[in-house]
């Protein structure tokens, strides 16, 4: 399909509507970025909450953390953890900049890291056990 356009109209229009098309597409970027960093700060509670109840979990089942180099040990890696679900907001983000855009990427981000967090608590609860 070919576009005729107005062989009467000025340069300066074309230019005009050239950079409006621009200036759209930028802040259809923006809008989109901006709905997958909502969507993400939705999923930091469930996030939060699931390495909450596994880490509730772990020290149920092991010996109680009470020294202070175990806690200080376990609230390092909470906020570790809350700085690795930063990446998923990231990717996504980057993703969505460059134009490739599906909600099944936020859940392919989502779960496995999410189960990787989870791999990492564990080892987290394997080391700071393992402290005197």
């Amino acid at each position: 399909m070919t576009i005729i356009s107005n062989p009467f109209q000025s340069p300066q229009y074309q230019q005009l509507a050239t950079e409006q098309d621009d200036e759209s597409r930028r802040i259809s970027r923006f809008a989109h970025l901006g709905q997958v960093v909502v969507r993400w700060e939705k999923m930091r509670v469930f996030y939060n909450a699931i390495l909450t109840l596994w880490v509730l979990l772990l020290m149920a089942l092991r010996a109680e953390i009470s020294n202070p180099p175990q806690l200080f040990m376990l609230a390092f890696c909470c906020v570790a953890a809350n700085g690795c679900f930063l990446a998923g907001p990231l990717v996504e983000g980057y993703l969505c900049w460059f134009g490739i855009r599906n909600p099944a990427i936020t859940w392919l981000l989502f779960v496995p890291g999410t189960l990787f967090s989870c791999g990492l608590a564990l080892l987290a609860f394997t080391l700071i056990h393992s402290l005197p």
